[in-house]
């Protein structure tokens, strides 16, 4: 499944450039269902790994959050969802929220008629952006999946301190890109996030730091990713000792369908 490969189709530029002209028209309310029904086709055809692992009726909420998200940020015409579409699929549900994403907030507050649609200047910076975190042919992307597929429960830090660097190993490009500050900050939310998840040792809380870092800060709150919430509540639901093992096997199955 290399075509479909995380690394190739979640953040693959091209994916976001093919938007038809025609498209270009503003919604009315008659014309939404029709919308969600032809995007959640769409979603299906170029998002095909995604669409199989969430279901129909999933892709069909997704479609639908995604409008309701674009219209928040004033995006109202087709090419424009369109386009905020794929991001979420490529940088996450919460892309205009994500503190990983901090490019994001300056291009949404920017409401001058004299820049370029919105919706184009996401796409230019997300292909920036991507470049230097995936890398061109999505090499470090694809590696941080398959080093986080195989972690065992002996590679997982055994100390606080030690997560950081642990992390720099997972994914080191990205922890490059945000930095020391930005990096320690993804680390002190996920400590707080993963308590709240019943995994309350250092091994839950490494683990739940990859898993911001790699998936997106709102991973599981997003509808492109019901494996992992089912994930987290199978280990809430293990023996505490058991706990952190138990998250390990479940995400390393389903983070390998992406990778396979």
């Amino acid at each position: 499944m290399i075509s479909d490969a995380i690394g190739l189709w979640r953040y693959a530029p091209r994916r976001m450039l093919r938007i038809f002209r025609d498209q270009k028209r503003a919604f009315d309310e008659a014309a939404l269902d029709d919308y969600v029904t032809r995007a959640t086709a769409r979603i299906e055809r170029e998002f095909s790994t995604d669409a199989a692992i969430m279901g129909v009726s999933t892709v069909h909420s997704l479609v639908e959050l995604g409008v309701q998200c674009a219209r928040r940020h004033g995006i109202e015409d087709e090419h424009g969802v369109d386009v905020y579409l794929n991001l979420m699929l490529q940088l996450g549900a919460e892309l205009d929220v994500d503190p990983q994403l901090r490019w994001v907030a300056p291009i949404l507050a920017e409401k001058s008629s004299h820049v370029a649609p919105l919706a184009v200047r996401l796409e230019r910076a997300a292909r920036t952006y991507l470049l230097a975190v995936a890398g061109r042919q999505y090499e470090h992307l694809r590696s941080a999946f398959g080093r986080l597929a195989t972690v065992g429960i002996d590679d997982l830090p055994g100390d606080e301190h030690q997560i950081l660097g642990w992390l720099s190993l997972i994914y080191p490009q990205k922890v490059a890109y945000l930095e020391q500050r930005g990096a320690s900050a993804l680390v002190e939310r996920a400590r707080s996030a993963s308590h709240a998840h019943g995994l309350g040792d250092v091994h839950g809380h490494a683990l739940y730091a990859a898993l911001k870092l790699v998936l997106g800060s709102g991973f599981e709150r997003d509808p492109a990713l019901p494996w992992a919430l089912a994930s987290l509540r199978a280990a809430r639901g293990a023996p505490h000792p058991a706990r952190s093992t138990t998250l390990l096997e479940r995400m390393g199955d389903d983070l390998q369908r992406y990778v396979e």
